[in-house]
Order: C-alpha cells, then sequence, then structure tokens
C-alpha cells in the first residue's frame, strides 16, 4: 500500500472516532434519549463545589440503582423533577438526581 492511502486511512479513521466522542458527550448533556428514563443522564458535577462533587462519590451516587426496589424516586429525600423525563434533586446531595438512582443514602418514602 502506499504511503497516502495508508495516512488518509488513518485520518479517516481518528476524525470518526472524534466525531463519535462528540456525540458521546453531546447525548449525556442530561437529555432524555429515547431508550427510556433509565438512559437521562444526571451526574453531571462540573458546576458543584469540589466537596458537593466528592460527597456524591462518597455516598456512592448512581444514575441507575442496582438494588432491587431502592430507586431514589422512591427515597424520602428526592426532590421530584419539575416534569417528567427530567432530573430531580436531594436534600442530601448537590447537582441533579436521576429518579431512578440511587446512593448509600437511601431511605424508604414514609
Amino acid at each position: 500500500m502506499s504511503d497516502s492511502i495508508v495516512t488518509s486511512r488513518r485520518s479517516f479513521l481518528g476524525k470518526s472516532l472524534a466525531v463519535l466522542a462528540a456525540g458521546g458527550a453531546v447525548a449525556a448533556c442530561g437529555k432524555k434519549e429515547s431508550a427510556g428514563p433509565k438512559s437521562l443522564a444526571c451526574n453531571d458535577t462540573s458546576s458543584l463545589a469540589p466537596a458537593d462533587a466528592q460527597m456524591r462519590t462518597t455516598l456512592g451516587y448512581v444514575d441507575v440503582s442496582v438494588q432491587q426496589g431502592k430507586a431514589c424516586s422512591g427515597c424520602q429525600l428526592y426532590k421530584a423533577a419539575p416534569a417528567e423525563g427530567q432530573c430531580g434533586g436531594c436534600a442530601v446531595l448537590k447537582g441533579t438526581v436521576n429518579p431512578n438512582g440511587y446512593c448509600n443514602s437511601w431511605t424508604p418514602k414514609a
């Protein structure tokens, strides 16, 4: 193969990967995707103080609960989202919270 073909192929593959990565970043901006509410991304900590972001890590927050029957929407600390398909809030964690998420502070609603 000639060097120009190899270079062109590498350039094409590199640009394709960059476009795919950019598309993934846009998809994770917190918008509801067609896959349903579990795909809602509510884990952006870029606007939080470092201590608040660390608290989310310390309490093991995840956007999709792996604990059977324990999701943020069923937690006493959960603050409902303003509209369906949006992120809610929490009395303990700063930032947005997925209604299907979970953290170690989960407490059943009374």
